[in-house]
């Protein structure tokens, strides 16, 4: 998830961007091409999503719920597209030769001035988005663009209090869940339900 993963929901909460990941030569999944969980870029979730996520966090959810997929047989000339909140991530390269390819991405606000010009150009001349300023420092956009592979993992998990809260909830989803299949078990096996059944 590129947008969570620069801080674009905090610092530009109205901010979507798309990501498009050109080949520089043909190549299929044995070179590790990008793989995606479908759906994951979703910002509306079904009750059984939502309750998943409350008992076992959001990654869990889309890992059960969210068919994964991966880009297949690209020819040079090829787009893959994915949505900044989109799940992905690159497969193992198992093909003995490196993996060329070109990715850019583009800002954009859903709505009219909702982002407060920061997804706008720097200028005439430079196509490169206002928020990029923020997001990114000169010297790692100037190291970039000379080809440097300077990223960093960022680690997308959830506050103490979101992991304790999910605790609670699992331990009070457990015990209730226990007490009714117990209860389920000693009624069915109690001396009145066997005299019933005779």
């Amino acid at each position: 998830r590129d947008d969570e993963a620069i801080g674009l929901p905090t610092l530009f909460p109205g901010m979507r961007t798309v990501h498009a990941w050109i080949p520089l030569s043909a190549m299929g999944t044995e070179w590790g091409t990008l793989q995606y969980l479908l759906g994951s870029h979703q910002q509306s979730h079904s009750w059984v999503q939502r309750t998943l996520a409350a008992l076992w966090g959001w990654e869990f959810m889309w890992f059960m719920t969210s068919p994964k997929v991966q880009d297949d047989n690209l020819d040079l000339g090829d787009i893959a597209w994915h949505d900044g909140w989109t799940l992905h991530s690159a497969g193992a390269n198992s093909a003995g030769f490196v993996r060329h390819g070109l990715a850019v991405s583009f800002a954009y606000c859903p709505q009219a001035g909702g982002c407060g010009g920061a997804e706008g150009r720097r200028s005439s001349t430079d196509v490169t988005c206002r928020a990029a300023d923020t997001l990114f420092d000169e010297g790692w956009r100037a190291r970039h663009r000379r080809g440097e592979e300077d990223y960093a993992k960022t680690y997308l998990g959830d506050s103490f209090s979101v992991r304790a809260g999910r605790f609670l909830l699992r331990s009070a989803f457990g015990a209730v869940a226990g007490f009714v299949v117990h209860a389920a078990f000693v009624r069915v096996t109690s001396p009145t339900a066997k005299a019933k059944a005779a």
